[in-house]
């Protein structure tokens, strides 16, 4: 993927995705009343999606990423459930953070897939990408297979054309994906709109990321992880 010196850094876009999904949180739980808020909110899960990316392109242990990962997503479930179901356990519905979990390790599997010249090997980190895709419609993790393949689409994606991550964009959130949709006033003409299409403008600032790691050290790094468990928990009370 190209990169913009002067774009967004990885520390700003991260802040930036918080911000969209504290907005669409806030939106759920009635303190927002605009739909727009909740439009606004769908470019979040993408920008995190590439991030995970970007993570695992970098990090120095993929395992421990992982492990990361699955224990906020643990710790989460409860603040999950509290603010979208009011109760301790709910088996319907999954927090974010098991597909994020699940992206990564789909990608991981696909990069050794690609890495292996062993049958065998390949086979085995291809039933890995299956099992990610059918654990996320097992799980009922929140946006399921669509938001595992999400994770997929900037690891294939990576490096083609802007065009192609567009146009897959358009595939997963604004056709194959179901939800609500918004009314648009276009002239006479009311344009009816998928909530979850407008996700395709979060590759505006996917787009702007300059490659940068920007500023914060390890209080920032901890501090975004915490804040996701943390708002849901302080949400679940208002």
């Amino acid at each position: 993927m190209l990169r913009n010196a002067k774009g967004l850094n990885a520390c700003t876009l991260r802040l930036m995705a918080m911000t969209l999904m504290l907005l669409d949180h806030l939106y759920y739980i009635g303190i927002l009343q605009s739909i727009w808020w909740n439009c606004l909110g769908r470019l979040a899960f993408p920008i995190f999606s590439f991030q995970i990316v970007e993570g695992y392109f970098h990090t120095r242990h993929v395992g421990h990423y992982c492990i990361r990962l699955l224990l906020f997503a643990i710790l989460s479930e409860i603040p999950f459930d509290l603010m979208t179901s009011h109760t301790l356990m709910a088996a319907n519905h999954q927090n974010v953070l098991f597909t994020l979990l699940l992206g990564l390790i789909c990608i991981r599997s696909m990069d050794l897939c690609r890495q292996s010249d062993r049958l065998s090997d390949r086979l085995k980190n291809f039933i890995v990408v299956i099992l990610c895709l059918l654990g996320s419609v097992f799980l009922k993790s929140d946006y399921g297979i669509l938001g595992v393949m999400t994770v997929v689409l900037f690891y294939t994606l990576q490096n083609d054309s802007k065009i192609w991550q567009l146009i897959a964009m358009v595939w997963l959130h604004g056709i194959l994906f179901r939800g609500g949709s918004v009314v648009i006033p276009l002239m006479k003409l009311p344009l009816s709109l998928p909530i979850q299409s407008f996700a395709v403008f979060s590759l505006i600032p996917i787009w702007l990321y300059n490659g940068e790691k920007g500023p914060g050290g390890k209080g920032l790094h901890w501090f975004c992880y915490c804040f996701y468990p943390l708002h849901m928990l302080l949400f679940a009370f208002l």
